[in-house]
């Protein structure tokens, strides 16, 4: 999974080596201690990032327990466990420039992708972003191109694994990205709403990409799938010139062509300070869709999505519009989706007409592309 997202055939090249984090961590580069997020880059990472430590997570009993009850051997050397937890493991020695350093878990070239064609020329203040995406540079300012390189390994659990314990996952790029300590600056041009799409579209796509992909699947994947297509048809009316999805009973190919380009839709808009105002209110309006009536379980699913799209969103709005009042009835939202199991759908729906009732609609708005 993660090394179709790292190295996909589109990707120009696909064949570069890696050269490790050596190639990074100098301190006249990424490894000085200046406090600057381009000069101690690889220092903040080296301290403060959870991925450098995700292969340790793998020698842990709870690990263990997981890989026991799917079957599978040590899972330090599974592959289904190293695909996201040790990537480097899956390098091939002809890619390799030097001999990586395979518990560093996620490394610098796991995300930038691999350093060789790129690493010399980035430096060069005559280049642009776009050069150095040109030369090789994975383009992370792209909320499409940022959400690809995330979502293989943070939605999509095989379902062997969801079976035998492994906990499931809820892909969310703002989120999850303003939840990582900083070892960069975002462009001028980076929006949250935009992020936001483009990484529900992307895990979306994951999910069916999933479905399709095995035959006796967990089915918790097919709800998660229907809980964010239910997100994602709903904030599809927000805005015109989002791509259409298909009919619900259309194919799973259908539905993850859909949410491709709906990712790509969303990472290309240009969305007003505005729309985040606009979104918060027309979504706090679907109370009336949280009835006892309906189905437990689905109804649970779309809140999980629901309060965390609302959650982005209302995070996303001037510092003068977050009150108190507001903010209570974000966490209300999060406390109502805890338990799946004791999901309480008039709680929820109370808690939406709490929100749509203190955000103010605003003017109308458009995005454009």
């Amino acid at each position: 999974m993660w090394w179709r997202v790292l190295l996909p055939a589109a990707e120009p090249l696909a064949a570069a080596k890696f050269v490790g984090d050596e190639g990074c961590s100098a301190s006249s580069c990424h490894g000085g201690g200046a406090g600057d997020k381009g000069n101690d880059a690889y220092t903040r990472w080296l301290k403060q990032d959870v991925h450098l430590r995700a292969v340790v997570t793998l020698g842990n009993a709870r690990s263990k327990q997981i890989a026991a009850a799917a079957k599978l051997g040590n899972p330090l050397t599974e592959k289904a466990c190293t695909l996201c937890h040790a990537p480097l493991t899956h390098v091939p020695a002809a890619l390799q420039r030097a001999p990586l350093e395979i518990s560093r878990g996620l490394s610098c070239e796991s995300c930038h992708a691999p350093a060789e064609p790129w690493l010399l020329s980035h430096t060069r203040a005559d280049f642009t972003h776009a050069d150095r995406v040109q030369a090789g540079l994975r383009d992370l300012a792209n909320p499409y191109v940022r959400a690809n390189q995330c979502v293989a390994c943070h939605q999509a659990v095989p379902s062997r694994l969801l079976k035998a314990g492994h906990p499931k996952l809820i892909f969310e790029l703002d989120g999850q990205t303003k939840s990582l300590p900083p070892h960069w600056r975002e462009k001028p041009d980076w929006h949250p709403v935009g992020a936001w799409l483009a990484g529900q579209a992307a895990a979306y796509r994951e999910l069916c990409w999933q479905l399709e992909s095995e035959a006796d699947g967990d089915p918790r994947v097919q709800q998660q799938a229907d809980g964010l297509r239910w997100l994602l048809e709903h904030f599809g009316k927000l805005a015109t010139g989002l791509p259409v999805p298909p009919a619900t009973d259309a194919p799973t190919s259908s539905k993850r062509k859909w949410a491709d380009e709906l990712a790509q839709a969303a990472a290309q808009f240009q969305w007003p300070d505005n729309f985040a105002r606009q979104a918060v209110k027309q979504l706090a309006g679907l109370s009336n869709e949280f009835t006892p009536e309906g189905t437990q379980l689905l109804l649970a699913r779309r809140a999980e999505r629901l309060a965390l799209a609302l959650d982005r969103l209302v995070a996303s709005l001037p510092v003068a519009e977050k009150t108190r009042s507001l903010d209570a009835s974000v966490s209300q939202l999060f406390e109502s989706v805890q338990s799946l199991a004791d999901f309480d759908p008039q709680s929820f729906a109370g808690a939406l007409r709490k929100i749509a009732a203190t955000v103010e609609p605003g003017s109308q708005v458009e995005p454009s592309r």
